[in-house]
């Protein structure tokens, strides 16, 4: 945490503690104040004369003392004084996490090793979306989720939520529009730490397709904000007349479910609560080789994102996605359960993976085309290091733990550290085999062989798992 805002936090303790002791009464029946200072002594005496010397005996004039009702008064007070002046983005959770995630993932390019090995900061805190160079890295895209519920336009089938982009060049999305990176740098300052922050929100009011109405007021309440407001691409003009900031009333849409795209500023959380596979924009522009790493917790093996990717792919793009995903869920759940019973592993060379065939619509002029889906799921085969398949032995939800609990141990982030390399390691170095789809056209099989070229491996199919009795009965 920064030692600035633990700094703060103890003050405002302190402060509650000191107000605290000043207002308890030595004698509920003759309250007496002398511990407080002279001028709320005078201020105690006044409201007990004007007020709680006109309360009957009873729960009332046993709990609603001088204090209560002066310090409710100076809050309100406080309250109504500050309110044009309260930042909302200020008063959320967003911004500790964002120190957070910044802390632990985002190195500062500029800062040597000795700066590591004698315990400085490193933290990359300014480094802006503009800096990465497209050069040395792919063209990075932000994915986040625009928050809508109280939209009757942009909510029309029910999601609550949008598609909302974030990227070196541009952001925003179909329903607010899309302007330059720079052109909002006057409202937000443009840096990775933020939108990777946004990216993660995973916990809000308003969450997309995963809303809870009815907590939205409960979260809102207990300040469980990691969403961040920002500015609505089509009113910057507006913005930049105004110099506006989100003020308490988009607490107040967050709270009460109505936030929409028509707002100075909009709503953006975490953008799996809309495509949690961070595919959707690829298909949007038609690209021909997707990679998708799938690490959702997943206990069932029933894959929910991939299933809810291929239906909004269909319904908003025209898309179809062929992927024969059945062999990972089946050498998962075998490995589990040896594991479980302590039998002797079957070490299968994958599947992890599976490649599929992506159907894009063609659009007069335009002609349908083929793309290629490589996935990659976290998943078991019995092939996995020792302390991998301890860990699973004494942690039976492995590798589909809940993402509720933020606080992993050294051994749970190794284990997952190294399972994620054995899938990608393996798959790409060609030393397991994989699930591919095989009913193929012969367009298809050019994809196939453009995105071996690409990639430069050569990916070999899995041998089907024999059929097991239920398999064969539910035939």
């Amino acid at each position: 945490m920064n030692p600035n805002f633990s700094d703060r936090l103890l003050g405002l303790w302190v402060v509650y503690i000191v107000l605290s002791y000043w207002g308890i009464s030595a004698s509920v029946s003759e309250p007496n104040y002398r511990h407080a200072p002279e001028f709320l002594q005078s201020v105690f005496s006044v409201a007990q004369g004007a007020i709680w010397g006109s309360i009957e005996p009873g729960f009332w004039r046993a709990h609603v003392t001088p204090p209560v009702i002066v310090y409710l008064g100076i809050a309100l007070s406080i309250f109504i004084f500050v309110w044009y002046f309260i930042d909302v983005n200020a008063n959320s959770l967003h911004q500790f996490y964002r120190d957070r995630l910044v802390g632990a993932f985002l190195v500062d390019p500029k800062k040597k090793w000795d700066d590591i090995n004698e315990n400085k900061n490193i933290a990359a805190n300014d480094f802006s979306l503009n800096d990465i160079s497209p050069i040395y890295a792919p063209y990075h895209l932000i994915n986040t989720t625009l928050n809508v519920p109280g939209s009757p336009r942009a909510n029309r089938r029910g999601r609550n939520g949008d598609f909302f982009l974030l990227s070196r060049n541009f952001v925003g999305s179909e329903v607010t529009g899309y302007v330059e990176t720079n052109d909002v740098k006057d409202f937000w300052t443009g840096d990775i730490g933020t939108a990777m922050a946004i990216s993660g929100a995973a916990a809000a009011p308003n969450m997309g397709i995963a809303s809870l109405r009815p907590l939205a007021f409960t979260l809102a309440l207990l300040n469980v904000r990691l969403g961040r407001w920002f500015p609505n691409p089509k009113k910057l003009s507006k913005l930049r007349k105004s110099r506006q900031w989100p003020r308490p009333r988009y607490f107040l849409a967050e709270a009460f479910f109505r936030t929409r795209e028509t707002f100075n500023y909009v709503f953006l959380s975490d953008g799996g609560h809309i495509d949690n596979l961070g595919v959707y924009e690829l298909l949007r522009r038609r690209v021909a080789v997707i990679i998708v790493v799938d690490g959702e917790a997943d206990g069932g093996m029933d894959f929910p994102s991939l299933v809810q990717l291929q239906r909004l792919a269909r319904i908003d793009l025209g898309i179809r996605i062929r992927l024969p995903w059945g062999e990972i869920k089946t050498h998962t759940r075998k490995t589990s359960a040896e594991i479980a019973a302590e039998q002797v592993r079957t070490k299968n060379l994958g599947p992890h993976a599976a490649i599929g065939i992506i159907e894009y619509p063609g659009e007069p002029p335009a002609q349908p085309e083929t793309g290629v889906l490589i996935y990659l799921k976290a998943s078991l085969t019995g092939d996995e290091n020792d302390y991998v398949s301890d860990y699973k032995k004494r942690n039976p939800d492995f590798p589909h733990e809940t993402t509720l609990n933020q606080f992993f141990s050294e051994e749970q982030f190794e284990v997952y550290r190294a399972l994620g390399y054995h899938i990608s390691n393996r798959l790409f170095t060609e030393k397991d085999c994989c699930s591919v789809e095989t009913k193929l056209t012969d367009q298809e099989k050019l994809s196939i062989q453009r995105a071996k070229r690409l990639l430069n491996f050569n990916f070999e199919e899995c041998e089907p798992s024999p059929a097991t009795p239920a398999d064969q009965a539910t035939a």
